[in-house]
């Protein structure tokens, strides 16, 4: 018989950030090729383009990336889901040359910055978060080359990126051990505000997580019963590294079956 795992452990069991004032802050980088983001780490076999909408490209685009794993001591606030969805950011974040123009950002025009965090959580199996809140660039649905993720972007633009059914409304715990319990080898598109109706697209955290491959590929039950429909949509590339992980962190991400 299989043996559950408490996957709420260790996280926090309200929506609410206990990061604080001051945490570490990597650097904002832009990248051509979404898999280079993690290259250090494993090298997916195929190009990814990162770009806002067919007419724009990546100069739009910013993110921050933060190896949960390697940098564990630096990061560890980040353990916490809570505190990847909620981290604060500021207004010129995703501008590093800090230039504010006097008129407002267009929905899709070249005056809007797009603002991704990447999380590494766990190298076996590698498992990978992207952060965006509000509006997401069109490239995050077509990381995978996958037929239901664009339908997912349709329907989130539609509702004026606000949360749908489409990508989760739920309670907290229920969202908590969704997130964490990703099945191996799959990716999911996720979104999420709290029990509060957002009062504008700005407020709903959207998160892509990423699980690669893993022998065994089934995960433990949830010691707490939580059941959920399954919202993934499996990979079609091989996502694995030859790095080896803090098998405590390893432990507060997944937890593989013994069968």
């Amino acid at each position: 018989m299989n043996e559950t795992f408490d996957y709420h452990r260790n996280e926090s069991p309200t929506f609410e950030s206990n990061l604080g004032k001051t945490f570490a802050t990597p650097e904002i980088q832009t990248f051509e090729n979404f898999w280079s983001c993690i290259e250090a780490i494993a090298v997916a076999k195929r190009f990814s383009a990162v770009y806002v909408n067919p007419k724009i490209s990546y100069q739009n685009i910013f993110f921050t990336v933060r190896d949960c794993v390697a940098d564990d001591s630096i990061y560890a606030p980040f353990r916490q889901l809570s505190n990847r969805i909620l981290e604060p950011l500021k207004s010129d974040s995703a501008n590093p040359g800090g230039n504010k123009s006097s008129e407002p950002s267009t929905v899709d025009g070249e005056k809007k910055f797009y603002f991704l965090r990447v999380f590494v959580l766990s190298y076996e199996p590698l498992t990978l978060e992207i952060h965006c809140r509000g509006q997401c660039p069109q490239f995050i649905f077509n990381i995978f080359e996958c037929d239901q993720c664009p339908e997912i972007g349709k329907r989130l633009q539609n509702n004026a990126w606000l949360n749908s059914q489409a990508t989760c409304r739920e309670d907290w715990d229920s969202f908590v051990c969704r997130v964490k319990r990703s099945p191996i080898n799959t990716h999911q598109f996720l979104s999420y505000n709290g029990s509060e109706k957002p009062k504008n697209s700005d407020e709903v955290n959207h998160i892509l997580v990423i699980r690669g491959d893993k022998k065994p590929n089934k995960l433990r039950a949830c010691s707490r019963g939580c059941t959920f429909s399954d919202m993934s949509h499996s990979n079609n590339i091989t996502l694995e590294t030859e790095l080896q992980g803090d098998p405590t962190l390893q432990t507060q991400v997944t937890q593989p079956s013994s069968n």
